[in-house]
């Protein structure tokens, strides 16, 4: 049977009054930036990372998720390599060519074992595809800014 989630309990008033509120929905909660194009992964990294008690901020490529850095500095960007419209690299890049910001820290994701020689330069963290949920978040927990 359907029942309604606490977050949505709690945006229309029906959750108890001595409920805790979820570190997900809490405004002042940094998000973690998902840059990633394959809608399956960003689905189950989402998920996943909202069950650890995440607040995520969602991207498909690079260019959407520069858009986004312009409203929002997150505590940690976790990146895909390969994209369309602005890969990896590229956002890469830009991100370290912005004076005005200092960038957030980056965990690399790639279904690649190798990353090219300019990015592995960067020192990066960086995870492969499929990954272990566990190992990320202890990338996670190892690399974010704290809130």
């Amino acid at each position: 049977m359907w029942s309604a989630s606490p977050t949505f309990q709690r945006s229309v008033g029906a959750a108890a009054p001595d409920a805790v509120p979820d570190r997900a929905v809490l405004p002042e909660s940094r998000p973690i930036l998902l840059i990633e194009d394959d809608a399956g992964m960003r689905l189950m990294l989402l998920l996943a990372l909202e069950d650890a008690g995440y607040t995520v901020q969602l991207a498909e490529h690079g260019a959407e998720a520069q858009q986004q850095l312009a409203a929002v500095r997150p505590r940690l960007i976790l990146l895909d390599m390969r994209m369309p419209v602005m890969d990896g690299p590229t956002f890469l890049q830009w991100l370290y060519s912005q004076t005005d910001i200092a960038p957030p820290p980056v965990i690399l994701m790639t279904a690649y074992h190798e990353l090219d020689p300019a990015t592995r330069q960067l020192g990066l963290p960086a995870i492969t595809k499929p990954m272990r949920i566990d190992a990320l978040l202890e990338l996670i927990r190892q690399h974010a800014e704290p809130e």
